[in-house]
Parts: structure tokens; sequence; C-alpha cells
């Protein structure tokens, strides 16, 4: 095989690779009806539905009716493995907020959103200290968890 060959396989496994992990939108009436129907029964007050598809899971993101922005991962076979939805400063519980302070000062929290994981409670805080982002999951008391930021 010549080295023109090897350099266009190669290319050819990396654009496959790359695209096993890459998510794309998909219109709700191509999604299998058991996962349609288990966002219905988790959330059954949601609005503009956005569907996307991995090689592995669905993720929708919605509206609900308070018009708090949520986005949900799910299996083929409907099980909701996570979800997140927006949440503003003021609702951060104090013993989180104290923990945060204390651990990033001077950082200013940007973006929180409550995150569900495998019936866990945690918190998603993105903030901006000395013009750099941090992104980090903490549990109900503040500590910071190993568990990867969902964007």
């Amino acid at each position: 095989m010549g080295l023109e060959n090897m350099k266009q396989t190669l290319f050819l496994i990396l654009i496959a690779f790359i695209s096993l992990g890459c998510e794309y939108d998909v219109a709700e009436r191509d999604v299998p009806s058991i996962v349609v129907n288990a966002l219905k029964l988790g959330f059954p007050n949601t609005n503009d539905r956005e569907w996307e598809k991995t090689a592995e899971y669905y993720i929708v993101e919605f509206e609900n009716d308070a018009d708090v922005d949520y986005k949900v991962k799910l299996d083929g076979r409907g099980n909701i493995l996570m979800y997140k939805y927006e949440l503003s400063k003021d609702q951060l519980p104090k013993t989180v907020q104290d923990s945060i302070s204390i651990r990033y000062p001077n950082a200013e929290i940007d973006e929180l959103e409550v995150l569900y994981l495998k019936r866990k409670k945690y918190y998603q805080i993105e903030m901006e200290k000395s013009f750099k982002d941090l992104k980090k999951v903490v549990d109900l008391k503040g500590q910071v968890t190993e568990i990867p930021y969902w964007d």
C-alpha cells in the first residue's frame, strides 16, 4: 500500500470516528415512540421540543410551562439517563454558595443548572475567575465532584 493510500485510509477512519461522536438534529417523528413517550411521562408539560441523536443516545431540549429550559438525555429504550434545567443564582442554596465562594474567591457565577444523574441531584456551575472559565459539578454540600460538566 502506497503512502497516499495510507493517508486516505487514515483520513476515512478519522472521519468515521468523528462522526460517531457527533450529534445531529432529528425530527420528533423519527424518534422511537418509546423514547418520546418516556419523555412525555417524565416531563408532561413540555413545549418546543428539539431532538438530537448521537450514536447511542437521544437528547432533547425543551421549555416547560414555567418557561424553564430543560435538557434530557435518554437511551434508545426510553430510560432517562440524566437531565438538567436552568436555575437562577438566588435559588442556589446558601451552603453551596458559601462553599463555592470559599473555594473560588472572586469568581463570578455565569450559568447555573440543576443536574440529575442516577437519581442524585447536583449543581452545574459555570464561573469566570481572572478571565478564565471554570465549569464545575458540585454536590448538595458544595463539594466539587468528578462528574464531567454536561454542556
